[in-house]
């Protein structure tokens, strides 16, 4: 009975929200339209995020073309062509009825407080991973089993065609955040360690890797506390960590002659943003059941000076550390749900970023395959190292074999997380699947 009068007055309680929103998103509705008349200022674009993007699309394939005629075929060929415009329009419709429908956010607030007045109780799903909560407060991701076989495949291949050019290959595996002997749920299980196993087992004494779960043990660490609460990624500190834990392995067997004292801890100085990043498992399950935490950008106390070229968002600039390769925008503002933090490293997922570094004079180069784990490595990295280039396979159009023939890197290292290992012969296996399968393609 007192379960049903409880109900009674959820549902009222949802009519009311529901007339509240309406009168919110004809609130927002209004400043959208002074928005679009140029009249607000700085901070409310930052609000409703309608700041101008500086960002242009760039045909990578015509400055970097495919000399493999069957790509060329199957990417005129018309079925594929349509499915992928289906494919797109699709992730339209669901990023506008996510991100950027107005009042959005806070219904799905106050739907998980009529979920918590009616006793009902929802593990998040995305896609086919399954997002958890753990008693300390950790949100993660539950992968499911995936054959890995194909990737192995175009890893050797890859490696391969490198060694005949007589260039180094080395695959990072980062961790996820659900460790190999955390306990979680009985009623769920988590197949990221196995994919992750799997994979490095496959390709053992045939394609050099570092394991960063074994590093972290050996240097016994403490595992969760390496990431965020509300994010999947590793925290910055992370990120900076694990770069000297590379850049020691390619000294060590590729004679690179880094200067991995440039990522030592104590170099930095913390810039720290109390209660401002809200991670995207954060975001999914709402402001109601995350809490904010802490954001910080690592700035050198050393003098810096490179030079950056990024296609996409028309830079090529030469400046220290934190003019060039920090997006202080992304600080400026408190906005929790559409503000990623994260990203103000090195300005997010880019096709292409190009860095020299000028105060380094190794005369080496490297070329980063990279997934957004990367985010906090490649900074730090490029202090290290006098040439850096960066590819994100998920973004970049054009061959990649193309760029290595004009770049001619000395090593080529891929650093990419448990979610980016994918069964490439089922694309039911895991969420953003095209775009997990392209970070596959070597070609």
């Amino acid at each position: 009975m007192k379960s049903s009068k409880i109900q009674v007055i959820g549902s009222f309680l949802i009519i009311a929200i529901l007339v509240v929103m309406m009168l919110y998103t004809v609130v927002c509705a209004i400043f959208q339209i002074i928005i679009k008349a140029g009249v607000s200022n700085n901070y409310i674009n930052e609000i409703f995020g309608a700041e101008k993007s500086s960002i242009v699309e760039i045909d990578f394939s015509q400055l970097y073309p495919f000399q493999n005629t069957e790509k060329e075929v199957i990417e005129k060929n018309p079925i594929e062509k349509y499915k992928s415009i289906i494919e797109k329009a699709k992730n339209q419709i669901e990023s506008f009825t996510s991100k950027k429908l107005l009042g959005y956010e806070k219904f799905i607030e106050y739907s998980y407080v009529y979920n918590d007045l009616i006793s009902y109780s929802l593990v998040a799903n995305s896609n086919n991973d399954t997002r958890i909560e753990s008693e300390d407060g950790y949100f993660s991701w539950l992968v499911k089993k995936r054959d890995v076989t194909e990737c192995v495949n175009r890893l050797i291949e890859f490696n391969d065609y490198l060694n005949d050019l007589n260039i180094n290959l080395l695959y990072v595996q980062a961790p996820n955040k659900i460790s190999q002997t955390q306990k979680i749920s009985s009623i769920y299980k988590d197949y990221s360690n196995e994919n992750m196993d799997n994979l490095l087992k496959a390709i053992k004494n045939k394609i050099d890797y570092i394991d960063l779960r074994e590093n972290i043990n050996k240097a016994k660490l403490n595992y969760l506390k390496l990431f965020y609460k509300t994010d999947h990624h590793w925290l910055p500190e992370t990120g900076l960590w694990a770069t000297k834990e590379i850049s020691s392995y390619l000294n060590n067997y590729y004679e690179m002659n880094l200067k991995i004292e440039n990522s030592n801890f104590e170099n930095y100085n913390i810039e720290r943003y109390p209660k401002m990043y809200l991670g995207s498992d954060g975001r999914y399950v709402s402001l109601k059941n995350a809490e904010p935490e802490d954001f910080c950008l690592l700035i050198p106390k050393f003098e810096t000076k490179l030079n950056v070229k990024i296609l996409d968002m028309q830079m090529n600039k030469t400046d220290t550390f934190e003019n060039v390769l920090i997006d202080w925008s992304k600080v400026k503002y408190k906005n929790y749900y559409k503000i990623s933090q994260y990203s103000a490293y090195l300005y997010g997922d880019r096709p292409l970023i190009e860095i020299h570094n000028e105060y380094i004079d190794n005369n080496k180069k490297i070329l980063l395959l990279r997934d957004s784990f990367s985010a906090v490595v490649e900074p730090f990295l490029a202090l290290e190292n006098e040439y850096l280039s960066i590819i994100d396979l998920r973004k970049f159009s054009g061959s990649l074999k193309s760029y290595i023939h004009e770049f001619r890197p000395d090593v080529v290292v891929i650093l990419y997380n448990a979610n980016a290992i994918v069964d490439l012969n089922d694309s039911s296996t895991a969420m953003t699947f095209e775009d997990l399968a392209n970070m596959w393609d070597f070609e």
